[in-house]
């Protein structure tokens, strides 16, 4: 049987680890660096690995977790207008590598949400 605060506490650690790659390399002057390329496949993977692994208790996912999922993506949908902000003061960022990284990583956390909440609720 999967452990699932282990796992979620895993796939929440990946997942912050691995967003902070792009940031890193947007914001870094010219070219990103090799090893932020190579740091980033190396997270995707372990991402996608862990995702199989969580897919693989899809039945264990009930009603209520897919809608209390649903709500905490409504209040966090607010949260790329912070990016405004940045945009506007005319921050040399490169916008094309974080806003690709973000938004894969924006997915990620939107599939194993439900997941999440199960793992917090089976949490003493």
């Amino acid at each position: 049987m999967m452990n699932w605060p282990r796992t979620s506490n895993l796939a929440v650690w990946l997942l912050t680890l691995s967003t902070l790659i792009p940031i890193w390399a947007a914001a870094t002057p010219g070219d990103p660096p090799f090893i932020a390329g190579v740091i980033d496949v190396a997270l995707a993977v372990l991402l996608f690995v862990l995702l199989m692994l969580l897919y693989k208790r899809r039945h264990t996912v009930s009603r209520d977790a897919r809608a209390k999922s649903y709500e905490i993506c409504q209040w966090l949908a607010a949260l790329p207008l912070l990016l405004l902000p940045i945009y506007l003061s005319g921050a040399h960022l490169k916008w094309d590598v974080l806003l690709i990284g973000l938004a894969w990583r924006s997915w990620y956390f939107v599939t194993i949400l439900p997941y999440l909440v199960i793992a917090s609720a089976r949490r003493p």
